[in-house]
């Protein structure tokens, strides 16, 4: 959880009633807050509907926590069978948001000067991510520069969706093409797609934008920002559709072991 410790606890947006009552558990960040059991937060007087939030929350942030299920086992309260619920769609952002002046690194400069084309990905592209995460593979830290992985992000878009906490929250979503990687190694699709998130996210860093959340659906990446840095991601987009132009979301077609994958993060963009 390094990641998560740079993160302020306001990152979850949970309500403040729930807020205060983990003040007494001095938690300010949110890898303090999962560092604490379901049953431990029950017992500092969380109450259930409090806990499916922080379990919710959990899958957002990528972290290993008890699920909703389990929560309710925790609290001996009686299973109940959740609705089918579809994916919300994810809306554009409620109010203008005008692009502003930032400078591109120069690797992102370097990824978006050399026109899209389908690469095939080698053993080494992928084996040079092997050092940046532990042997738990839960925890991934920030892989190297890498303008070539940075093309693997074939459409950027900002969107708006409701925050756990209701109220409206902007994030940067990008497609990862898919259509190179060797299907022999599907089973690491998971942390491969990670990292190429991780490299995404250094890019805000590196314009000034705070990333706030982050989760994954199929190839695609949502990654939260606070309203305040929408100028700026709107400013990255528009770099990287200068550079995309009407270049297919895939550089080739995608094999049928990886299309499910695919799909699903061609979705989240509609």
């Amino acid at each position: 959880m390094s990641d998560l410790a740079d993160l302020p606890l306001k990152s979850l947006e949970l309500p403040s009633k729930t807020v205060a009552k983990l003040k007494p558990l001095k938690i300010a960040t949110v890898a303090d807050l999962y560092k604490h059991s379901a049953a431990a937060l029950a017992a500092a007087g969380l109450v259930l509907r409090e806990l499916e939030e922080i379990a919710e929350a959990a899958s957002e942030f990528g972290v290993t926590w008890s699920s909703k299920a389990e929560v309710r086992a925790a609290l001996g309260a009686p299973a109940t069978a959740a609705p089918a619920k579809k994916p919300a769609a994810l809306k554009s952002p409620a109010a203008p948001v005008k692009a502003a002046r930032i400078t591109l690194p120069a690797d992102v400069l370097e990824a978006f000067s050399t026109p899209p084309a389908h690469a095939s990905l080698s053993d080494a592209d992928l084996d040079c991510f092997a050092p940046y995460v532990d042997a738990s593979r839960r925890n991934f830290r920030t892989p190297p520069v890498s303008p070539r992985h940075l093309r693997l992000v074939r459409r950027l878009a900002l969107v708006s969706d409701a925050s756990i906490g209701g109220s409206a929250s902007r994030y940067l979503v990008g497609v990862i093409d898919l259509s190179g990687f060797p299907v022999a190694r599907a089973n690491e699709l998971p942390t491969f797609l990670m990292h190429v998130a991780n490299l995404l996210d250094d890019v805000l860093k590196r314009i000034g934008v705070t990333r706030t959340a982050q989760s994954q659906v199929g190839s695609a990446v949502q990654l939260g920002i606070a309203a305040k840095d929408a100028g700026k991601v709107l400013a990255l987009v528009e770099a990287h559709q200068r550079w995309i132009g009407d270049a297919p979301p895939f550089g080739a077609p995608v094999p049928p072991a990886l299309r499910p994958i695919a799909d699903a993060g061609l979705g989240a963009l509609h």
